[in-house]
């Protein structure tokens, strides 16, 4: 096997290890609704919880940033320094231990994230006519960076209700929105701001709803595409549910 295969192989095998281990820290989809609502609920009524006071502030920064961490620890033999140095969070000032940055990219850009924009609507905004800022800074909800052995930024989505019709909808931006954050050009590292040089993108996606609308549309998608996603893309989906 050639090595660049070896190493997109080897990759796959961290992504996957490490779903595993999320997914076996989560608890049963009908607790982590409640769990959420009532983490979502006493943040609110907080004054330094800010970044849990909506589910997927509550989902990343309560169950998966300190499974990746652990991961990081028990299943890669990682030092917990630098497990915390691997872990990039948009919350990371309230995660002391668990990550030690922010994974906002430090250059703007003039493209916005979502999926089907308009032309109009792009030419509005790089006139400024909305009185905006014209530019936007990219930040996804987590990343991985060195000493880790692949490094990937990572979209962490929470899916409690609705149809298979609207989670697929929901997967597809998703998935695109990881596309476009790993499309965005290599940045060194700043004196404020990690280096963006991410490998891999990584969709954590938690399907919390009462029928596994999410589980469903996921495994509708044809196995060419799923396989693509990864293969062609370098993008790994984490569809995570445990029913029990």
């Amino acid at each position: 096997m050639h090595e660049p295969l070896k190493t997109h192989a080897k990759a796959w095998a961290f992504y996957r290890g490490l779903q595993e281990h999320i997914q076996a820290r989560l608890p049963p989809a009908a607790e982590l609704r409640s769990s959420i609502a009532r983490i979502v609920a006493g943040a609110k009524a907080s004054t330094d919880r800010r970044h849990m006071a909506f589910p997927e502030g509550a989902l990343l920064n309560e169950f998966i940033a300190p499974a990746i961490h652990d991961y990081f620890v028990s299943r890669i033999g990682m030092s917990a320094s630098d497990a915390t140095r691997a872990l990039l969070s948009e919350s990371f000032r309230s995660l002391p231990g668990i990550a030690s940055a922010s994974p906002a990219r430090s250059k703007r850009h003039p493209f916005g994230k979502s999926l089907g924009s308009k032309p109009r609507d792009i030419v509005t905004q790089w006139r400024n006519e909305a009185k905006g800022n014209a530019l936007i800074q990219s930040c996804p909800d987590l990343a991985i960076r060195s000493p880790a052995p692949f490094k990937a930024i990572i979209e962490g989505k929470y899916f409690s209700t609705g149809t298979v019709t609207r989670a697929a909808d929901e997967l597809a931006a998703d998935i695109y929105q990881s596309f476009f954050y790993l499309a965005l050009t290599s940045i060194e590292e700043t004196a404020t701001h990690p280096a963006w040089d991410y490998q891999y993108a990584c969709l954590i996606a938690c399907d919390a709803t009462p029928n596994g609308s999410l589980v469903e549309a996921w495994s509708m998608i044809a196995p060419d595409v799923r396989t693509g996603i990864w293969d062609g893309a370098n993008i790994y989906v984490m569809v995570l549910r445990r029913n029990a």
